[in-house]
């Protein structure tokens, strides 16, 4: 075989040889670059499992908080119930006394009357009465001491007004009743 030949398949040879050695390089790189975006892939994804790893750690947190706030307004709620109840038992056994004043029309006139009405469910007992002013004395009927007013029921005293009277006063009102606490309400009233 001719040298000639022989040069031409050594340099093919070598030219073959430095394609595929640039191939495979250029294969390897690409290999590389792949390898190197899973990579990256993988980190971040590491990431965001961390972030929430971190999240549901946060969440879970929070939801023991909630189940202890929630406890303690159902605690709460209970103390509330029984308190309410406490009142609801106390307010069948008190009395509630209310005073006005009451203007009627008696045959041609009007008159003025005190009026006491026991707006509670239970009986006023033991009632004390104090009008402090002018009007002491001249409010009619009127008694220093009642031993009753039942629940519902209303008394009426009439009022004598004279001229140049003044026409304000203080009334103290005290009672007992189921509650065996003493109540007492101090009012001013003018007619």
């Amino acid at each position: 075989m001719p040298t000639e030949i022989t040069d031409w398949i050594t340099a093919g040879a070598a030219l073959v040889a430095v394609i595929m050695a640039s191939y495979f390089a250029y294969r390897q790189v690409s290999i590389y670059r792949r390898q190197a975006d899973i990579m990256d892939k993988q980190a971040d994804h590491q990431g965001r499992q961390t972030t929430l790893l971190k999240l549901q750690s946060e969440i879970s947190r929070r939801q023991t908080d909630i189940a202890e706030k929630q406890m303690e307004i159902a605690q709460q709620q209970l103390v509330i119930t029984e308190y309410q109840e406490q009142e609801r038992r106390k307010g069948r056994l008190l009395a509630e006394l209310m005073v006005r004043i009451e203007h009627r029309k008696v045959g041609d006139r009007v008159r003025d009357f005190l009026q006491i009405e026991n707006k509670g469910p239970a009986d006023a007992r033991n009632i004390t009465i104090v009008v402090k002013g002018e009007l002491d004395g001249h409010i009619l009927d009127l008694p220093k001491e009642l031993p009753l007013i039942t629940a519902g029921m209303t008394r009426d005293y009439p009022i004598l007004l004279c001229v140049g009277m003044s026409n304000e006063f203080i009334l103290d009102i005290g009672w007992s009743d189921d509650s065996g606490e003493p109540r007492h309400k101090r009012i001013p009233m003018r007619v």
